[in-house]
């Protein structure tokens, strides 16, 4: 029978995948190639296959959250590099621009804050 922390896992999972924008089939190659049927075992509903604690620390690693918040042992993914799809844009934009254009691009951001800053005070 699985644990609220196996069904919190599995749905963590789903969702650091989706949002990192890989696959099963990818964990599986980072994961020293284990088999994608394992990852699979990992996800089943009512499957009672768990990784291991090293697993757990490396699937975190490459996902980019925190092995406690895969578990459920912490609210938020920890890691802080867990980009929405906005800021994921943004630095994707910010990336195109060049050496130049991410100078004006931070300029421009510095001043609006301080504008801002302006008008709340």
């Amino acid at each position: 029978m699985n644990s609220p922390n196996h069904f919190v896992f599995q749905e963590r999972l789903r969702q650091a995948l989706r949002r990192r924008g890989k696959s099963q089939r990818w964990l599986g190659e980072q994961l020293d190639n284990t088999h994608r049927t394992t990852i699979s075992k990992w996800l089943k509903p009512r499957g009672d296959s768990f990784p291991s604690g090293l697993q757990l620390f490396l699937i975190g690693d490459l996902l980019d959250v925190g092995a406690r918040w895969l578990v459920g042992m912490r609210d938020e993914p920890s890691r802080g590099l867990f980009p929405t799809a906005r800021q994921s844009e943004m630095l994707s934009l910010f990336e195109e621009l060049g050496e130049d254009g991410q100078e004006l691009t931070l300029s421009m951001m510095r001043d609006l804050k301080m504008a801002m800053q302006q008008v709340k005070g």
